[in-house]
């Protein structure tokens, strides 16, 4: 009963962890099109 205890609270942990890695790359990637739409504007004004 033990190990599957274990077991189920190593999977959690994962879930969680991997979770937290989605989270911190969708945080990342939201930032970087934030960039790129700024970068895109000053392009924009730049031309015109």
């Amino acid at each position: 009963m033990a190990i599957t205890s274990q077991r189920e609270a190593l999977k959690a942990n994962e879930s969680i962890s991997t979770t937290e890695q989605k989270n911190r790359l969708q945080s990342k990637f939201d930032g970087n099109v934030k960039k790129i739409r700024e970068l895109q504007l000053e392009v924009a004004e730049r031309i015109y």
